[in-house]
């Protein structure tokens, strides 16, 4: 705050000649309503042109959703790599115009931030001093000439300096301060004083009111923001964990047939789950491998097999292409029992030397293994078990190193929140199918034929309504063009039709030998004519009693919804209107929140902090001290509780008096409280008073703390 304090001593310094040029103000005035005017609609233009960008990305969002929708039907019926990526895609696709969305909408904010701040300084602008220099007030008017130039040069300075909104109290201080001062100039130099200081703190309380503003603001923005985004988030969490565990379903059942039974499948997907996230496989390709690999290989050894080519992949560079040939390569030797160069060439061609593997399984020279694979003398199990061996004793472990790699890493989170995800969809879809099923009963027997029949005849309605504006249109493009006589306007119309033929027919023949500027003059208002013909149309159309019905169903469905909603009372849309309205609390509904909490106080019980606390700001105008200590401690007491519901904070040995109690206090009898004795004294004998006055004694001791003599 030092630093502020010292740019605006700063800038006051650099403005102080102003003050010795009064007449300069009006010229810088006037520029600076010039200035404020084209900042406000530069960023008037620019929404124009964020609005434009948001209903186009709108509009993609509406078409990335059917794709995500048919994409999802497209997956559901084929369940294959081709469908799958398809659905990844439009889901990619539409998470990023969300995101965009997002951004935009952030900017638009902006923008009708800075174009509120601009207007306001505007208005202020405009407005500033020109009552007091229409009512003659010279003195003053000169005064508020001065804040306004001062306060104008100060905002437009501090904004660069410091920012926003921070500049804008700044500046609001020093014109409301020199404002104060001419204000107070007719009673001399104290009343200059007095209305300068005034003039200040109210600068202050408007200037911390605009960043209070402009702090609720941001608090509401990201609360809303986050709201949405929770909200996107889960809807995308939903549609992924659903695909994939729909896919993983139907490999699920594919297993329980390949390996003999639900349990084994189960515990062996387990497994895969686990080899998706620790190697370079994804849970698809690993499935994808083992059922070829199971043609050849048990289910034990798949696994082991899988992870070897793991490390082989990290240290080859390989990909699923050429994992692909090393699995058809070890396939065709272990099923043929044979090992032909074109087998091992599909190892060596992707940069593993099975030369090198053979000559260290077998204990022969490298030279030696052509004419022994050639003369076939190597069988299919021993290159298997050769290259395996290679792999494992050049490459072993290099997957581990692999994984540690920033682009395994992200795909292993992948394959890991896949797995997270897959858990949600496998219950959704689970749940989901009862509901599914119902719905494939009712739909495919009496209601969906019935519902068939409903469609058509709407659809056949649609049709007929929209071959009537074609036919609005197209007739009177022909009454225009052809001067052909219309079926479906009125005698009005269909005259308004018969002039517009004759002129452009004349506008036609003028065009045949008319130079060129003339042409273009000519084709202009030809143009117009048909721009006015197809409006025509338009009009006929949305006038005919088919468009008006239509409309009037539409007003009709309106009124049945807002009917019916009313009539099921609050529980209808309550929960909406209770997540707007909570979207538009900002800090001091959470600082009410806070302070409930603190202090024990309940909404319920008809506390408003936050009531109080804008109560407890004018008390610098009431006089009344007890308002500007709300929520304080009252450890050293309280002269009186100001209202109802005053908020205080209370200390362990303290004592509260009810209100007949302090008023008795207040009569001179005491503060000091006794618990009664009974209900009804009794006195049976003289001794008997003793006593009673010996226990009020004691009473009055412990009451007060005081020796009373017994």
């Amino acid at each position: 705050m030092a630093e502020d304090i010292g740019i605006y001593l700063s800038m006051y310094d650099k403005m102080s000649p102003t003050l010795k040029t009064i007449s300069n103000n009006t010229k810088a005035f006037d520029k600076n309503l010039q200035d404020l005017e084209k900042q406000c609609k530069a960023y008037e233009n620019r929404q124009s042109s964020l609005v434009g960008e948001m209903a186009e990305l709108k509009k993609s969002l509406v078409e990335s959703k059917q794709r995500v929708s048919e994409a999802t039907k497209a997956w559901e019926k084929n369940k294959d790599a081709l469908a799958q990526n398809n659905l990844k895609s439009a889901i990619q696709e539409q998470e990023t115009l969300n995101q965009k969305i997002k951004d935009t909408e952030s900017l638009l904010r902006q923008g009708r931030s800075a174009i509120t701040g601009y207007a306001d300084d505007l208005r202020k602008t405009k407005n500033a001093d020109i009552s007091g220099l229409t009512k003659g007030l010279v003195t003053a008017g000169i005064g508020n000439m001065i804040s306004g130039s001062l306060g104008g040069a100060a905002s437009a300075y501090l904004s660069s300096a410091i920012g926003e909104p921070t500049a804008r109290m700044v500046s609001s201080v020093l014109s409301s301060a020199i404002s104060g001062a001419a204000m107070g100039y007719a009673l001399g130099p104290a009343g200059m004083a007095i209305g300068g200081a005034l003039g200040a703190a109210s600068g202050l309380l408007s200037g911390g009111t605009q960043i209070f503003a402009a702090e609720d603001d941001a608090l509401k923005t990201y609360v809303q923001e986050q709201v949405q985004a929770g909200k996107e988030q889960r809807a995308t969490e939903l549609t992924s964990g659903s695909t994939i565990a729909g896919g993983r379903e139907s490999t699920r059942m594919a297993f329980n047939k390949l390996l003999g039974g639900a349990e084994t499948a189960g515990e062996y997907l387990k497994e895969v789950q686990r080899l998706a996230v620790d190697t370079n496989y994804t849970y698809d390709e690993i499935t994808g491998y083992t059922k070829k690999l199971l043609n050849s290989f048990q289910s034990g050894t798949v696994l082991d097999i899988l992870e070897e080519l793991s490390d082989a992949t990290a240290g080859l560079s390989l990909n699923s292409a050429d994992v692909d040939m090393f699995v058809a390569g070890l396939n065709r030797m272990t099923t043929t029992g044979k090992a032909t160069r074109e087998y091992l060439n599909y190892f060596d061609d992707r940069g593993l030397d099975t030369s090198a593997a053979l000559s260290a399984y077998l204990g022969k020279d490298k030279s030696a293994i052509s004419g022994l694979v050639t003369g076939g003398k190597v069988s299919g199990q021993q290159a298997v078990e050769a290259i395996r061996e290679y792999i494992r004793t050049q490459y072993g472990g290099l997957s581990v190193d692999l994984a540690s790699t920033y682009d395994a890493m992200v795909d292993n989170l992948g394959d890991t929140m896949d797995n997270i995800n897959a858990a949600l969809g496998d219950a959704y879809n689970q749940s989901s199918k009862k509901g599914i099923g119902e719905d494939l009963e009712a739909y495919g027997g009496a209601l969906g034929e019935a519902m068939e029949a409903m469609n058509g005849i709407i659809g056949e309605g649609k049709g007929i309504a929209q071959n009537l504006d074609r036919q609005y249109e197209r007739e009177a493009m022909s009454a225009l063009v052809l001067g052909e006589q219309t079926t479906v306007y009125g005698a009005k119309e269909a005259a308004d039709l018969q002039d517009m033929h004759e002129k452009y027919t004349s506008l036609v023949e003028q065009y045949q030998t008319a130079t060129d500027e003339d042409k273009a003059v000519l084709a202009a208002q030809i143009e117009g004519l048909k721009s006015t013909a197809v409006s025509m149309a338009e009009s006929a159309y949305n006038a005919s009693d088919v468009a008006v019905g239509i409309k009037d169903v539409g007003l009709d469905l309106i009124e049945a919804i807002r009917d019916n909603t009313a009539a099921l009372g609050i529980d209808a849309y309550g929960k909406a209107y209770q997540e707007e309205q909570e979207q538009s609390k900002g800090i001091a509904a959470a600082e009410n929140n806070q302070f409930a909490r603190a202090t024990g106080l309940a909404d319920a019980a008809g506390v408003d902090y936050m009531a109080y606390r804008q109560v407890a700001n004018a008390g610098l105008i009431a006089g009344d001290p007890h308002l500007l200590s709300l929520g304080s401690s009252h450890a050293f007491g309280l002269d009186r509780v100001p209202r109802d519901n005053f908020p205080a904070l209370l200390h362990e040995g303290e004592r509260v008096l009810t209100a007949s109690q302090a008023r008795t206090a207040d009569q001179g009898f005491g503060s000091v409280l006794v618990d009664k004795l009974a209900d009804t004294l009794v006195i049976r004998e003289e001794s008997d008073i003793e006593k009673i006055a010996a226990a009020l004694a004691r009473k009055l001791q412990r009451s007060s703390g005081l020796a009373v003599p017994v």
